[in-house]
């Protein structure tokens, strides 16, 4: 018994354009930290003001951003302790020294920033 190889040889002709794998753009959607399903902010801990940067920590869905919350408080180091939640483009919306300077806890303010969306 003979067993062969058949394989099949294609050659293009002219010239083909290069592709750059820079140039492609992967978008995948981030999953929840927590669990598991997809991921609708991020959520990261930030100085007292906005301006400066923000540490994100990780991606949460909506109904596990208070969860995140209450995990990153107390979390940070100096003055980048407070934590953010940041929409899919890392933008800032909520940030809970705000909440903190009106004598509300980072829940609270969440709540109140997120009743009003």
């Amino acid at each position: 018994m003979k067993v062969t190889d058949h394989t099949n040889t294609i050659t293009f002709k002219g010239t083909r354009p290069t592709i750059d794998l820079s140039d492609i753009k992967i978008t995948t959607v981030p999953k929840c930290s927590f669990s598991g399903s997809k991921a609708d902010y991020y959520i990261g801990l930030s100085s007292k003001s906005s301006d400066n940067s923000v540490r994100i920590m990780g991606a949460v869905s909506t109904e596990m951003v208070e969860t995140g919350i209450n995990k990153l408080l107390g979390q940070g180091w100096d003055d980048i302790k407070w934590p953010v939640v940041l929409d899919m483009q890392k933008k800032v919306l909520y940030h809970s020294y705000e909440a903190h300077k009106n004598g509300a806890s980072a829940i609270l303010g969440w709540q109140e920033y997120f009743s009003k969306l």
